[in-house]
């Protein structure tokens, strides 16, 4: 079990329809989906408290589209940040991140992602790349 926010698990999970429309080897499709089965509860309750709260500030514009006014944006931005910033116990399992190996991703897509994955260390890094380079 891991503490974290409310914050950091909508922003992964935003992130996470990327990696899980794409066709992956099982390691990593059974990882992503057991990631997602962990934010299952979070990512209802996110969902169910932003309406709720969008609902509380916002009215009809001339348009029929509902919309926060910026008079009530603050308040809003306010509370919903303070429901984001709860944290949580999440039990997960890291994803390794040689299982990431050859996905592209976005630097705002691994930081979306990097509280939920295990660091490859750097000295395996370099074994790695040594093994790739044949000594002469």
């Amino acid at each position: 079990m891991s503490k974290i926010t409310l914050q950091k698990i909508s922003t992964a999970n935003q992130n996470l329809s990327k990696l899980v429309s794409l066709e992956n080897d099982f390691l990593l499709a059974r990882a992503l989906a057991k990631l997602i089965q962990a934010f299952d509860t979070d990512a209802k309750l996110i969902e169910k408290h932003s309406k709720e709260v969008f609902d509380k500030y916002a009215e009809k514009n001339d348009k029929g589209e509902f919309v926060v006014s910026p008079e009530k944006t603050e308040k809003f931005l306010g509370e919903l940040n303070k429901f984001l910033d709860t944290e949580v116990e999440l039990d997960f399992q890291p994803i390794d991140e040689k299982l990431l190996e050859g996905i592209k991703l976005s630097a705002r897509e691994y930081m979306a992602l990097s509280p939920f994955l295990k660091e490859v260390k750097a000295i395996e890094i370099k074994k790695k790349q040594a093994s790739n380079h044949p000594k002469k």
